[in-house]
């Protein structure tokens, strides 16, 4: 006898595919590495297909996904310290993909910013959260919210009018 896998539901297949993009777009900004964010990606929509059920019924899903795709992120970056701390001397690889120069230096100013800075901004301006549903993503009140992306917005500003003036000098 036969065993036919079950047919995926349209609207999962619908929200995993709108949500991809977005997601792995927003851990890239939040880690600086692509197959890191295609991974961390990948597997908040693998947990939102099992606990659909679930998912489907939260007043924001897509808040839910962001949330488990940050946490994925913020375990494998505490690991990754750990394994640092252990040894003496690490020699840090890191694959830097081709890409357009604006898009280079937005990653790279975002990558100085403290951490909560960084997931403010990158859930705010790219993921296109509102401040309520950043607010749940990173279990902190709006106001906090409010507070991270101000002072991360200043600290880009302030970051390209200094390159500015001194890439002119």
């Amino acid at each position: 006898m036969e065993v036919k896998p079950k047919e995926p539901r349209p609207e999962l297949v619908a929200f995993c595919s709108q949500m991809r993009p977005t997601l792995v777009g927003a851990m890239r900004l939040y880690l600086h590495d692509a197959s890191l964010a295609e991974e961390f990606a990948q597997e908040a929509l693998a947990r939102t297909c099992v606990h659909w059920h679930k998912v489907r019924q939260m007043e924001n899903p897509r808040g839910w996904v962001y949330k488990v795709a940050l946490n994925l992120a913020k375990s494998y970056l505490r690991r990754r310290q750990i394994e640092h701390r252990a040894k003496t001397r690490l020699i840090r690889s890191e694959i830097v993909l081709p890409d357009d120069t604006t898009s280079i230096a937005l990653r790279d100013a975002l990558k100085q910013l403290p951490r909560r800075h960084r997931e403010a901004v990158v859930l705010r301006f790219y993921a296109d959260l509102t401040v309520a549903e950043t607010a749940e993503v990173l279990g902190c009140p709006e106001n906090t919210v409010k507070s991270w992306t101000r002072r991360g917005i200043e600290s880009l500003q302030k970051g390209f009018v200094e390159e500015e003036v001194l890439g002119h000098a």
